[in-house]
């Protein structure tokens, strides 16, 4: 836009120029008089609009050129602005990674040290439990040991009886039966009080 308003400028003045030389051609060619003063005249109309043409081209170009630093100011700051965006959503990102990574490996120690505490509370369990297990099937073991030793000791004693009245009735049988044998030569039969040894 700046190239255009500075070549616009240019070629009215160049016209200008051109304007200026024709008529002062023409004023020397015709010499003087009313004709001269007509062409001054014009003349002077067309030096004043060139100056105004080109006091205008100037401002145009001051107010261009005043735009154009604006412009360059703004887009210098736009691009500030991006580039201070950028870099602190790098840092961003970087923090965010950072925060994420750091909680990922605290969520995995914490994992790993909640495993290890069950995976030690369940050891803790199962050797209590196998602890109670073994004293279990001891205790009942040793319990089973004497009832089966009460039992033996009880059939020991109760055979023991058993075979005690046994020899004992087995003496009385033969005390009786040896009371109860006639002597030789005699037929005179046993007793009442012989036959009741017979019957305890």
């Amino acid at each position: 836009m700046e190239v255009t308003i500075e070549t616009s400028a240019r070629t009215r003045i160049n016209e200008t120029c051109d304007e200026m030389g024709e008529l002062l051609a023409e004023l020397y060619n015709n010499g003087k008089g009313k004709d001269a003063e007509r062409n001054a005249e014009k003349l002077r109309a067309a030096l004043r609009m060139e100056t105004n043409s080109r006091k205008e081209a100037e401002r145009n170009l001051a107010r261009q050129e005043e735009e154009t630093s604006t412009i360059k100011q703004t887009l210098a700051q736009v691009k500030n602005d991006l580039e201070n965006s950028r870099c602190q959503w790098e840092n961003e990102r970087s923090r965010l990674l950072a925060d994420q990574s750091q909680e990922v490996s605290t969520l995995e120690a914490s994992f790993r040290q909640e495993l290890e505490k069950k995976t030690s509370e369940w050891e803790e369990d199962r050797s209590r439990l196998m602890e109670e297990q073994v004293k279990v099937t001891s205790t009942l073991k040793e319990t089973f040991l004497q009832e089966l030793e009460k039992e033996r000791s009880e059939w020991e004693r109760e055979r023991s009886r058993l075979l005690e009245e046994q020899m004992r009735e087995t003496s009385n049988l033969s005390a009786a039966l040896v009371k109860a044998r006639p002597a030789k030569g005699s037929s005179v039969a046993p007793s009442l009080a012989s036959w009741s040894l017979w019957c305890p």
